[in-house]
């Protein structure tokens, strides 16, 4: 009886245990999941803020180029005060670099804005810039300036143990155009 007892008790005490790692694991895949998807749409919201605010999209600054895969997008450059400068520009470089997006900015000297390179987003598997459609290394110089909309692509994805979750997030959005 003692015997069936412990028997009983040891099944009962497996089964909870089996039950919190299941509970455990399922925890943490839905946090990398979420975090998938808030890091993907941090970085689009970023990028279609500084599309938002863009004057145009140019072929070639410094050593980058538009492509597919990464923008330059030129914005009125701003005083202290926050106040556009007119006639000065600074320019926002996004880019897939290994996993991450960076993204650049190459300030005017007047401007209020900094030099700098931050990460826009993590985990990234694939980065594609396009409009109506066409991916925007297909566009000459003249007509890649005259795009009044941009769409960005996002891929993100994180292993958990043996799973992947993967999220894509798009948007579209148009240029200010009126700097």
């Amino acid at each position: 009886e003692v015997m069936m007892t412990a028997i009983i008790a040891s099944m009962a005490i497996a089964g909870t245990i089996a039950i919190y790692i299941s509970c455990q694991r399922n925890f943490e895949i839905g946090g990398a999941y979420l975090g998938i998807h808030a890091n993907a749409r941090l970085g689009l919201d970023r990028m279609a803020k500084d599309i938002r605010w863009a004057r145009r999209i140019v072929k070639t600054h410094l050593s980058y180029s538009t492509t597919d895969l990464s923008l330059i997008a030129e914005i009125p450059s701003i005083d202290a005060s926050e106040e556009i400068i007119e006639g000065k520009y600074d320019y926002v470089i996004y880019r897939l670099q290994g996993r991450n997006i960076e993204r650049i900015v190459d300030a005017d000297p007047a401007s209020s804005r900094s030099d700098n390179t931050s990460v826009a987003a993590r985990e990234c598997q694939s980065l594609y810039f396009s409009s109506n459609g066409a991916g925007l290394s297909t566009f000459t110089t003249s007509a890649l300036e005259g795009r009044p909309n941009i769409n960005i692509r996002i891929i993100t994805s994180k292993a958990v143990g043996s799973l992947t979750g993967t999220a894509t997030k798009t948007v579209s959005d148009d240029l200010r155009t009126l700097v």
